[in-house]
């Protein structure tokens, strides 16, 4: 962190798991403010930013879309608390993993008797030199 608790690029990236590159991604695509800029065009992120850039993080590794990150995201800035917005997604976030894991225990058993794995190619290996005739 630099003074006046302004936080480059990397910094902020670093601070919040992610890479400079899906800062530099979220802030275009509208889910964290406009960066201020330092004479020579470095972004400066505010602690607050820090704090975004966290919840994002952490709403895609439960599984939200940065749409769905961007709507709450916009409830919040509109002063509306969404946490009934939140709970209903994560619900239907879950409902979608327990399809994907009844899906899977219905899938063939990889070890079962009934499926074989194709056979390998025959290869001949000869003892001698070929000869035509």
């Amino acid at each position: 962190m630099t003074a006046a608790n302004t936080w480059t690029v990397g910094k902020a990236a670093q601070a919040a798991g992610l890479s400079a590159k899906a800062v530099r991604l979220y802030e275009a695509k509208g889910l964290l403010p406009e960066a201020k800029r330092t004479e020579s065009g470095y972004r400066l992120y505010s602690d607050e930013d820090i704090a975004v850039l966290r919840f994002i993080h952490q709403a895609k590794t439960l599984g939200l879309s940065l749409g769905e990150i961007r709507d709450i995201l916009d409830l919040r800035r509109g002063g509306t608390t969404p946490c009934r917005h939140v709970v209903r997604l994560l619900d239907q976030r879950i409902r979608d993993v327990d399809r994907t894991i009844a899906e899977l225990r219905h899938l063939p058993y990889a070890g079962s008797s009934s499926i074989r794995p194709p056979e390998p190619p025959v290869v001949v290996i000869m003892a001698g030199p070929v000869h035509e005739e």
